[in-house]
């Protein structure tokens, strides 16, 4: 059965209701507040590029750039701060070998046109903003996510392989959906060459779309949270290394390989900044758990998201507001 997902708008009367939570479990660092909403593909300009990083702290940085006061998720509600699947019984681990059974891990609009998630965890941290779009774009949400597992059958573990195949032929012969979404974090050869070639066969036999996103930024520190909860200035303190994430480059290879294939980018939002990258933007914090975003973020940025499909010519339509 499909469903839309819960919608955590960010609303301050919620960010409020979560304080005495947060007071209970003896959480440090600020209180959390509630986000500027304010993100847009312009956040920043040529001269903050130019300019902003730790290492020149007097530089003119973006207005979205946090570094002092109140953010939100904080403490452990930053852990927890993520998408529907992980309560759903449908966040596979790297042990799984089969695919959920049919009719289930649906999202979105039941019946609506057939849209397929498939790749590692760095894909299944945009479903929040996916599940919003497809209530516009009344897409059906067929979710094929596994952890630790790109859409490949070679070089990747026996157990990715089985999952991954599993899929394939299901998308092939059953589902045949409109478009299918692809990220993750492997990047070797072999992984880009049996996902090329399993994108291209569903393009030819059911005429299904890839919209191949790229990877997001990997941070390089053990835990951003933990960072940001002894930080005095979080751009100074907790600002990551610049770089376009691990699977970024072989993702880049299948978009151009894979027929009408379309390639999206999210990390000019994600990283408004020359050389390094804030972990606060807008005054909502960035990392959950290693390289993933939050849950607050992701729905933060969705009509970017949105906006940047259509213009793909992939959706339709009307932006998300």
């Amino acid at each position: 059965m499909s469903r839309p997902g819960r919608h955590r708008s960010g609303s301050l009367r919620a960010v409020i209701a979560l304080v005495p939570v947060l007071l209970a479990l003896g959480c440090s660092g600020p209180e959390p507040g509630p986000p500027d909403p304010g993100f847009s593909a312009a956040s920043s300009t040529s001269a903050d590029r130019a300019t902003a990083s730790p290492g020149n702290p007097d530089a003119d940085l973006p207005e979205s750039v946090t570094r002092t006061g109140p953010y939100h998720p904080v403490g452990p509600a930053t852990f927890t701060d993520d998408p529907d699947y992980y309560d759903d019984g449908c966040r596979f681990l790297a042990v799984a070998t089969t695919p959920p059974a049919p009719g289930t891990c649906h999202y979105g609009v039941s019946g609506g046109t057939l849209v397929a998630i498939v790749g590692d965890s760095k894909i299944g941290q945009w479903m929040p903003a996916l599940q919003r779009i497809a209530a516009v774009e009344n897409w059906e949400l067929l979710f094929y996510s596994r952890s630790s597992c790109a859409f490949a059958t070679e070089g990747v573990t026996d157990s990715c392989a089985s999952f991954a195949g599993k899929v394939f032929a299901r998308l092939r012969d059953q589902d045949r959906p409109r478009l299918v979404f692809v990220s993750h974090i492997a990047r070797s050869d072999p992984v880009v060459a049996s996902e090329t070639d399993q994108l291209t066969q569903l393009h030819k036999s059911a005429g299904t779309r890839a919209v191949v996103v790229e990877d997001t930024i990997q941070p390089g520190r053990e835990s951003v949270p933990a960072c940001l909860a002894a930080a005095s200035d979080y751009w100074l303190d907790c600002a990551v290394r610049k770089n376009d994430g691990s699977g970024t480059p072989g993702l880049r290879q299948v978009a151009a390989a894979v027929p009408d294939a379309r390639l999206i980018s999210m990390n000019d939002i994600i990283c408004p900044t020359a050389t390094q990258c804030p972990a606060v933007l807008n005054r909502i914090a960035l990392y959950r758990a290693g390289s993933h975003l939050t849950r607050t973020f992701v729905d933060a940025v969705a009509p970017i998201l949105h906006q940047r499909l259509i213009d793909a010519e992939v959706a339709s339509g009307p932006v998300l507001r």
